[in-house]
C-alpha cells in the first residue's frame, strides 16, 4: 500500500497533461440528479463512495459533510463516477478533494450519448486512478478473493490522447497559445 504523502501530492499537483484535461469549473445538472443519494462505506478498512447521478453541487456538499465528520476521502478504494461519467456531473474541484485507486463508470453498451466522457476519464487517470466502464456488463470487485467461475478481469478505459491535440488546436484557433 502506498504511503499517504504521495497520494496527497498527486491530488495537489497538476501536470501539463492535466491542464488540458481540467474539467469545467461550472458544470450544471438537474435538481433531480442533485438529489441522488451519495453513499460512503468503510468495510474492512476499504473506503467506497457511490454517487448515483449527483452533480457538482451535491458532491461538494457531501464531501464537505464528510470532512466535517473527519471522514478521509483522500484514499478511496472505489469511486462510482456519477451519471455515467458525464462531464456535466463532476469537475476538477471535486476531484481535487478526493482520491481513488479505482473508478467505475456505469455506462450503456455502446457508450451513447458520449458516456463516459473522455474528459472525465482522462482527468481521473491524470490523478493516478484506474478507470473501468461497465459498457452494459456486470462488474464484481473483490478484495483478496479468488476469481468466481464465469468472471474474468475487467479492461481499463483507454486514455484518450486525442483530447490534448484537440485542446491545443482550440487554443491556437482562439489565439490563446
Amino acid at each position: 500500500m502506498r504511503s499517504n504523502q504521495p497520494l496527497l501530492a498527486q491530488a495537489e499537483t497538476m501536470s501539463v497533461a492535466q491542464a488540458d484535461h481540467t474539467l469545467d469549473s461550472s458544470p450544471t445538472t438537474s435538481a433531480e440528479n442533485n438529489s441522488s443519494a451519495i453513499v460512503f462505506l468503510e468495510l474492512c478498512g476499504h473506503k467506497l463512495m457511490f454517487t448515483g447521478d449527483a452533480g457538482v453541487e451535491a458532491l461538494t456538499r457531501a464531501i464537505g459533510y464528510g470532512e466535517k465528520r473527519d471522514l478521509d476521502l483522500s484514499r478511496l478504494e472505489v469511486f462510482r463516477v456519477p451519471h455515467h461519467g458525464s462531464k456535466h456531473n463532476i469537475d476538477s474541484s471535486v476531484l481535487g478533494r478526493i482520491w481513488t485507486r479505482l473508478a467505475v463508470v456505469s455506462a450503456a453498451p455502446d457508450g451513447a450519448p458520449n458516456h463516459p466522457s473522455s474528459r472525465v476519464t482522462n482527468a481521473l487517470m491524470d490523478r493516478g486512478t484506474a478507470v473501468y466502464a461497465t459498457q452494459g456488463r456486470a462488474f464484481c470487485h473483490s478484495f483478496n478473493a479468488p476469481l468466481r467461475p464465469g468472471w474474468g478481469p475487467a479492461t481499463q478505459v483507454p486514455y484518450d490522447k486525442s483530447l490534448r491535440a484537440r485542446g491545443l488546436l482550440a487554443r491556437i484557433i482562439a489565439g490563446n497559445y
